[in-house]
């Protein structure tokens, strides 16, 4: 069995072996030799499609979703007032309209064309949803995202856009959630069949990208919190079992894999802390100080027994932010604000500050996080908790204090995220454009339909984007010049 070793580690070898064969200290072919003795899953890594993106192809992508969403509002808001035949031809005419211009601008304005397709894959997601209405043919919501997945997948072979194929996959997934994990009788067990067919479909169909592959053990994984870690009866304490085999799987079957060695460990905390711990005595006057205690002894186990163990580590750490939340629940404070405003705190706080040994994590988990939060602080119904006693006093001033507190939080975090754009951080960017859309939407809704709204909205984003590419290409162009000469 080849030794398993991190991508880092692999290309440095690689590079080694290259070089010590190029002088001679090694003979012609022995580095390929050597390297072979050693696997590494992320080698040639599978990039995510926002990695190979530039700012054009994002506005483009951003706009195209807009101008969906904007026909989409259209025909649903007008539904009524429309005869059949109109309706079937405002669908089908969308669809076929945008995939042609989408084919005809490929090669001429290919960012364009991608936003067509996009256009029209959220064209065809209407045919779906509304000619079943229109001509009653039943069906339920799960049924039609199943369609609308299988519909859009060959123009994303087509096309090899991962975006496309990404979102059909999410649309496949989405109908196995809805359709046999919410599912009761025996509908219930159907992922007992289905799971292994996503893992084959993984495999066989879409070269055991890493992508799919989490995604089917995170469907697996749902299905046994779903099915056994919320039961009533016997079938809770089946995990007993089934985590041990989980932990075995990893280990001879997929080469100790540090994501499902994170999982298993958040699967069996999870079993513990449901079945031993915060079930007992949630409700009693000493869970918090067995959530203070357990916390310290965690840490302490992983960073000490375990020797700074980096999975262990962040299994705590969500551990350890569950935790918090509970507290909140346990103590019943319930001001919404202040909780946000709390994470948002420690969010940033990890972004900057962190413990040597767990710095990439930290770092990681509070860039990613503190957006998602900030976010949310921005809508004025969050804030009002902190000002109001009880609902009814924040609807008789709904734009008062909430709604100031809202807008200050908003502006201090766009600057910050001028900071980042300054310092030419592509977070900073995608922070600052969200946030504009944000309140575009939210400013442009109350002054005019909200399907005029979207469609506006990705006009715009579309014309800034060929505005940009246009820009761009003249800059190269002129850097060009003095070379020629």
């Amino acid at each position: 069995m080849k030794r398993r070793i991190s991508r880092i580690t692999y290309e440095f070898l690689k590079k080694e072996f290259n070089y010590l064969e190029s002088t001679g200290h090694l003979n012609k072919g022995q580095a390929n030799d050597l390297i072979d003795l050693y696997e590494s899953p992320t080698a040639a890594p599978v990039q995510s499609p926002m990695v190979k993106m530039n700012a054009v192809q994002i506005l483009s992508i951003i706009g195209g979703v807009l101008i969906g969403l904007g026909i989409l509002s259209f025909v649903a808001s007008n539904w009524s007032e429309l005869t059949k035949t109109f309706k079937f031809l405002i669908l089908l005419t969308t669809l076929i309209v945008f995939y042609v211009v989408g084919f005809v601008l490929e090669k001429k304005k290919p960012h364009l064309s991608r936003a067509s397709y996009y256009i029209g894959a959220f064209a065809y997601g209407a045919e779906i949803f509304y000619i079943g209405q229109m001509f009653h043919l039943g069906g339920n919501l799960e049924d039609a995202f199943l369609m609308w997945g299988i519909g859009i997948l060959p123009l994303g072979l087509y096309l090899k856009d991962n975006i496309l194929k990404g979102a059909s996959l999410v649309f496949i997934y989405a109908f196995i959630e809805m359709k046999f994990l919410f599912a009761e009788g025996l509908l219930e067990y159907g992922p007992i069949l289905i799971i292994p067919a996503l893992f084959a479909f993984g495999y066989y169909f879409m070269r055991n990208n890493v992508y799919v592959r989490l995604v089917n053990f995170f469907i697996l994984y749902q299905f046994i919190e779903m099915t056994f870690m919320f039961a009533d009866d016997w079938t809770k304490y089946l995990p007993i079992l089934i985590i041990p085999a989980l932990f075995a799987l990893n280990y001879f079957v997929m080469n100790k894999s540090v994501e499902l060695m994170i999982a298993n460990f958040v699967l069996l905390y999870q079993f513990i802390a449901m079945h031993f711990l915060f079930e007992p005595i949630l409700e009693h006057d000493n869970f918090p100080y067995v959530a203070v205690l357990a916390v310290p002894i965690l840490f302490y186990i992983g960073h000490v027994m375990m020797n700074k163990s980096q999975p262990l580590f962040i299994v705590n750490f969500t551990f350890t932010v569950i935790l918090s939340a509970l507290l909140f629940y346990h103590f019943e404070y319930e001001n919404f604000a202040a909780i946000a405003l709390f994470y948002f705190t420690l969010w940033m706080l990890i972004t900057y500050i962190q413990h040597p040994d767990y710095k990439d994590f930290m770092r990681l988990t509070g860039t990613i996080l503190h957006f998602p939060t900030a976010l949310l602080m921005s809508i004025p119904d969050v804030w009002f908790p902190m000002f109001y006693k009880d609902f009814s006093n924040y609807m008789d001033a709904p734009d008062s204090k909430a709604l100031l507190a809202s807008v200050v939080f908003s502006v201090l975090y766009i600057i910050y995220a001028l900071t980042l754009v300054k310092n030419e951080n592509l977070y900073g960017v995608a922070i600052v454009c969200v946030f504009v859309l944000r309140f575009y939407v939210d400013l442009s809704l109350a002054f005019m339909d909200k399907s005029i709204a979207f469609i506006i909205g990705g006009l715009l984003l579309l014309g800034l984007g060929y505005w940009f590419e246009k820009t761009r290409r003249k800059e190269m162009v002129k850097n060009e010049e003095p070379h020629k000469e």
